[in-house]
């Protein structure tokens, strides 16, 4: 089992959220489908009132259904796919979960494919995390934030520590959200606003730049 699990938010729901992990409701994770004609009479739903038609409910179709849950993957490709939800957004933000923290928030996990034997997007490998009081999931376990910023070209991920010469003293201007949100603890060169950035420095390009875990252009 992967030790990470990641959740990719486009900019503008970081922003309305400040970075927190809030579910669309604060119901008990548990649902009941009607004959609404919600959903076809294969087996895949359960009578009654219970959490596996909570998973399925959630995960359906992606229809962004308001559930206690909160979506992730364990793969960072689909997280920076979701936090630019393809093209459409420029930036966003991947949080990176530590599972070995969320049975010490009692914090439960759904990995949909073990619930639902054909899941609507199978390639996202989806876990959904549910909090015992089914509010905001602790921020404790998010145990980094990766900006990414999207780019005619695509994105690369670099790591902290790593060199990277931009090839003009512009550069640093345009690929500036590059260097936001380092990992917790270390120093960020350019706040996003956003409170975990908080304090941070602005800096000018300079010749050789050190960026921290951020994707930029290839």
């Amino acid at each position: 089992m992967n030790r990470y699990l990641y959740r990719g938010v486009n900019s503008k729901l970081h922003a309305e959220t400040n970075g927190l992990l809030v579910p669309k409701n604060n119901d008990p994770f548990e649902y009941v489908f009607k004959h609404d004609g919600a959903i076809k009479a294969d087996g895949s739903a359960k009578f009654g009132n219970c959490e596996h038609n909570a998973v399925l409910r959630h995960e359906l179709r992606q229809e962004g259904f308001p559930t206690s849950g909160i979506s992730t993957t364990p793969l960072s490709d689909r997280a920076r796919f979701y936090a630019l939800e393809g093209v459409k957004y420029n930036e966003g933000s991947i949080y990176k979960i530590d599972r070995e923290l969320l049975e010490k928030h009692k914090i439960k996990e759904y990995v949909v494919a073990d619930w639902i034997p054909s899941p609507s997007v199978l390639e996202d490998k989806e876990v959904i995390l549910v909090s015992s009081d089914f509010r905001s999931l602790p921020e404790s376990i998010v145990v980094e934030f990766i900006h990414v910023r999207a780019y005619i070209g695509g994105y690369r991920a670099v790591g902290w520590g790593e060199e990277r010469t931009p090839t003009s003293t512009t550069e640093g201007v345009k690929a500036g959200a590059g260097w936001l949100c380092a990992p917790l603890g270390k120093p960020r060169r350019i706040s996003c606003g956003s409170r975990h950035c908080r304090g941070a420095l602005s800096v000018a390009a300079s010749r050789t730049s050190r960026v921290a875990n951020v994707y930029t252009a290839s």
